[in-house]
């Protein structure tokens, strides 16, 4: 009966308690880690992969910009790999994870989580003239009267079709008509990017008095892995008066979650490859991501599974450790006593 009682008490309590701790005490790490997420939007990777000659030759078709402006594949990838700004684009980049932070940290003080676009849209707008000049040298030229040889100007309608350079107009008229349309297409973006505070859940009341998200994150990870704990030395004690089986029933309680984090850290690892492969669904992309020329693109967007499945391994390895120590304790006390 005793040891019913505590085995329902660990698979109800316990055993939730201590998955929960080995996977939220990795996680608890970086999830809220703003160095992470800016390493990741503005590091050498993102600099790898802004830089690389092939993830421009591979545009191909037209290509949409908002919501009323079409441009040719060829001609845009050409012309954004002689005007990008890497270096402002990335700054921007780390800049609006500092602003999103910065809201997030303001923790009951903050009604709403905004993102600061200023310095991006700065960035996009200085490319904007190189850009023009460019792709008005690689556009394709339609002769008149030829299909899709009309195009839509300012002020007509939309979308305005700015993939084909039309005879009746010069390559400067072209030039200057393509600023104006990237120029009101970046100014149409919102200065800010704004999202609704979360209405109160079910645990908002017993982490109101956390100052921040990440004071709330380890507040939730110390009362799981008290409540982990206790369940988990209360349930040796009521399963058995003897303390061979105590040490029997610690190491061996401990050692099936501890298996089942490492394994999740393993299989993430193994799976990093394809779970990127299968996120990105267009057939163009995932061949371009199978090219060598553009490796450093599959490792950028897989290095946040590694980071994940790196804590999993860790947490894991220390219950699996920790669980088998305690098991060879019990063979060795038995081992003593006899």
């Amino acid at each position: 009966m005793r040891r019913l009682l505590a085995l329902s008490l660990y698979l109800f309590i316990g055993l939730p308690a201590i998955l929960g701790t080995l996977f939220l005490v990795p996680l608890r790490g970086w999830v809220l880690d703003r160095d992470f997420y800016k390493s990741f939007v503005s590091g050498p990777e993102a600099r790898e992969v802004l830089e690389s000659p092939a993830l421009y030759e591979r545009m191909e078709g037209p290509i949409r910009v908002g919501d009323d402006l079409v441009l040719s594949g060829r001609a845009a990838g050409k012309a954004l790999k002689a005007s990008l700004p890497v270096q402002e684009l990335l700054s921007a980049a780390g800049t609006a994870v500092d602003s999103a932070f910065d809201s997030l940290e303001r923790g009951r003080n903050a009604d709403r989580l905004t993102v600061n676009l200023i310095p991006l849209k700065r960035a996009l707008d200085r490319g904007i003239p190189e850009f023009a000049r460019v792709y008005a040298a690689e556009a394709p030229a339609r002769v008149d009267g030829s299909p899709g040889s009309d195009l839509v100007l300012p002020g007509q309608g939309s979308p305005r079709d700015l993939s084909v350079r039309p005879a009746s107009l010069s390559e400067t008229e072209f030039r200057e008509l393509l600023r104006t349309a990237l120029s009101e297409a970046v100014s149409a973006v919102p200065d800010t990017a704004e999202t609704e505070k979360p209405l109160p859940g079910p645990g908002d009341a017993f982490l109101s008095g956390a100052a921040t998200p990440r004071d709330a994150l380890n507040r939730a990870a110390l009362w799981m892995a008290l409540l982990a704990g206790g369940v988990w030395v209360a349930g040796a004690f009521v399963a058995s008066d003897s303390l061979a089986r105590r040490l029997r029933w610690l190491g061996g309680t401990l050692l099936a979650p501890g298996i089942v984090v490492l394994a999740s850290g393993i299989v993430l690892r193994l799976a990093a490859d394809p779970l990127v492969l299968r996120f990105v669904q267009d057939p163009e992309l995932q061949r371009a991501l199978a090219d060598p020329a553009l490796k450093v693109v599959r490792d950028w967007i897989r290095r946040p599974l590694w980071t994940v499945s790196a804590g999993f391994l860790v947490s894991g390895s220390v219950a699996v450790i920790l669980g088998g120590g305690l098991s060879a304790s019990r063979r060795a006390l038995r081992y003593r006593d006899f």
